[in-house]
């Protein structure tokens, strides 16, 4: 039987497919597959879970090794023990990275190896935002972030939020901000996302919000901005000035838009709940029904007004990402040598 000769696009599929195949059909011999185990030589171990050179192995999903799209940052106990490369540490909340909020208390593996270690934090602030957090701070807090996530992107973006991590003294400050990184670490893992990885319309029927057609609001930037009226009146404001219920994708496109977004949402009150930055500043009082509903001028406070619905109060259907947080704000405190304090959990604040 005659074999027709393969077209150049049947050609290219297939080497595209084949890498697939071929790990489809070996064992899993790595990665959070494989209990963690690391590939030998320069091999890079798959999102699947199997040794090998090239794109299929080193791409997207890449777990250890000379990945070429870097790691998912994820490490640890739940990761299937899974190490860091580059001699990281892994956290206690299983995030890869350097210094004392991953290679300290509840550090998991590679603990004595502290690449980038950075200096004790400093009991003194300076001037600006740049007085609380320097560039190598950042670096070290997020070191598996997304290419858009830049200390410049970031800092340029508080340029329009003045008040954000410069408001009452030092160590206010300071908790301000360790608060601001630790909601963040939570809704992006670490700032590695941009994107919400289950994306859905989020469009809620609204005269005064009316979504636009064909257009999806699902989470974007640092601080996942969700839902079209979000979108409208983050986009409206002096601070962001765009167009964002028709072009939501712009939140993702630009490092300083994706900040500017996440510190509007930070930074602004949608009554009844209070700003963010009011609560950790010592601007938001609770009203008499707020006490009554356990809810204080703490930490706590900001994941009630981030995710409270889903994480908090006794009915919370999803407790682990209040746990989560904690955990985060507690290491961010750490690193910036400030006490997290009492009211760290939403768990017993009834969310609005």
């Amino acid at each position: 039987m005659a074999v027709s000769s393969k077209s150049p696009m049947a050609i290219l599929l297939l080497a595209l497919v084949v890498p697939f195949l071929i790990q489809g059909s070996l064992a899993q011999n790595c990665g959070s597959q494989a209990g963690g185990a690391l590939c030998s030589g320069s091999n890079c171990c798959s999102q699947f879970g199997y040794c090998g050179t090239g794109s299929a192995y080193c791409g997207t999903g890449c777990q250890s090794g000379p990945c070429s799209s870097g790691t998912s940052g994820r490490c640890g106990r739940d990761f299937g023990n899974s190490v860091c490369p580059g001699g990281a540490c892994c956290s206690q909340y299983g995030y890869c990275g350097a210094g004392s909020a991953y290679c300290g208390a509840g550090c998991q593996s590679q603990c004595s190896s502290t690449p980038s270690t950075p200096s004790p934090p400093s009991s003194t602030c300076g001037s600006g935002l740049a007085g609380v957090v320097s560039q190598t701070q950042y670096n070290n807090l997020f070191p598996n972030r997304n290419a858009i996530y830049t200390y410049q992107n970031m800092m340029t973006a508080a340029a329009s939020f003045p008040a954000f991590g410069t408001t009452g003294d030092c160590n206010t400050r300071k908790k301000e901000v360790a608060a601001f990184f630790a909601q963040i670490t939570q809704e992006t893992a670490g700032l590695f996302y941009v994107e919400e990885i289950n994306k859905a319309d989020y469009c809620q029927a609204s005269a005064t919000y009316p979504c636009a057609a064909g257009k999806q609001y699902f989470g974007r930037g640092p601080m996942q901005l969700s839902w079209n009226y979000n979108y409208k009146q983050c986009g409206d404001s002096p601070a962001v000035n765009l167009n964002l219920v028709n072009n939501p994708d712009l939140v993702a496109q630009s490092g300083v838009t994706a900040f500017k977004a996440a510190f509007w949402f930070w930074m602004t009150p949608q009554s009844p709940k209070p700003a963010c930055h009011a609560v950790m500043t010592g601007g938001w009082t609770p009203s008499s029904s707020d006490s009554a509903a356990g809810r204080t001028a703490t930490f706590g406070m900001t994941t009630v007004i981030i995710n409270g619905g889903l994480e908090c109060g006794s009915g919370a259907s999803n407790p682990t990402g209040n746990t989560n947080r904690v955990g985060y704000f507690n290491s961010m405190c750490s690193a910036f040598g400030v006490s997290p304090g009492s009211g760290t959990s939403c768990a017993s604040m009834t969310p609005y």
